[in-house]
């Protein structure tokens, strides 16, 4: 069975079974665990509002980072380890959240002193 994919601008006809969809969104990160600042890598595959949020092991959100609206393509995020009010948060367990629309990804990072 043939199928078309976009090659760039291009459409292109392909072969064999059609691929899965990807997801909307995917949520990367360092290896932990880690120290501070934290790199992430967010990958959007449609424009949208972006929001990353930061929530301690108890379920609390430490930090809020509204990204705006985003376009397609992987976006580098860095997280300097401060609370909402600036204040450095301790070392610990810790979760990311992205989400764009009705998508949201998850990443648990371990943070070191």
């Amino acid at each position: 069975m043939a199928y078309v994919v976009m090659c760039g601008c291009y459409p292109t006809a392909v072969d064999g079974a059609a691929p899965e969809a990807l997801p909307a969104l995917t949520l990367a990160g360092p290896v932990c665990p880690t120290r501070r600042p934290v790199r992430l890598d967010l990958v959007a595959r449609e424009c949208g509002e972006v929001r990353v949020e930061i929530y301690d092991v108890t379920g609390r959100c430490l930090r809020l980072l509204d990204l705006g609206r985003l376009g397609t393509g992987t976006h580098a995020l860095t997280w300097d380890g401060l609370g909402a009010r600036g204040e450095r948060v301790p070392g610990g367990v810790y979760w990311v959240r992205a989400s764009l629309g009705g998508v949201a990804r998850a990443k648990r990072l371990v943070l070191l002193d």
